[in-house]
């Protein structure tokens, strides 16, 4: 039974870093997550950041924020007693 549409699969990115397994193991996993979830998976090409939509759009806005927040706190009357 699939959760997700035969005509819309979930697409899942994957960065291409060693560490999501073995050719044997990705090619099984890529099977049973096809056949049992139609979730598609789909390695980006190595070594190529500028693809990697995690660098380029959720890291750097969690960067930002974390570092506007950390200045506005550093600014404080405080910031110098602590």
């Amino acid at each position: 039974m699939h959760f997700v549409p035969q005509t819309s699969p979930i697409l899942l990115i994957l960065d291409n870093t060693g560490g999501h397994g073995s050719i044997e193991a990705i090619a099984s996993y890529r099977h049973d997550l096809q056949a049992n979830y139609n979730v598609l998976l789909h390695h980006q090409p190595p070594h190529s950041p500028e693809l990697n939509l995690l660098d380029l759009g959720t890291w750097t806005s969690l960067q930002s924020t974390v570092e506007r927040k950390h200045t506005l706190r550093c600014m404080t009357p405080n910031a110098l007693y602590r």
